[in-house]
């Protein structure tokens, strides 16, 4: 990536497909044992939260998960995120370094 850099030409498709291929190499998301380590809860009351990654209310008795930074989703949806992404969706702490 450095090398097209210090060319002086613009970037083609051919760089294009290089650089998602560089993206597709490094993994962003946290490891399903990181993920289970997470606490997940029973939401007792139901409080007008919204979860903001399916954006539906999280009503009493859901099942949620909890983030280090103290949010919490709904724990299919936050899975699925953090299987992407090791930040909270919210204030984008890393999961790893609260």
């Amino acid at each position: 990536m450095l090398r097209l850099s210090f060319t002086n030409r613009d970037f083609n498709e051919n760089d294009y497909e290089m650089l998602l291929q560089l993206d597709d190499a490094v993994k962003k998301g946290a490891d399903k044992k990181t993920i289970s380590s997470l606490p997940v809860y029973k939401l007792e009351k139901s409080e007008s939260t919204t979860c903001c990654i399916c954006l539906m209310d999280l009503e009493e008795g859901a099942e949620v998960r909890k983030l280090p930074c103290s949010h919490f989703f709904h724990k299919d949806c936050i899975d699925q995120w953090l299987e992407v992404n090791k930040s909270c969706p919210i204030d984008k702490k890393r999961i790893d370094e609260c």
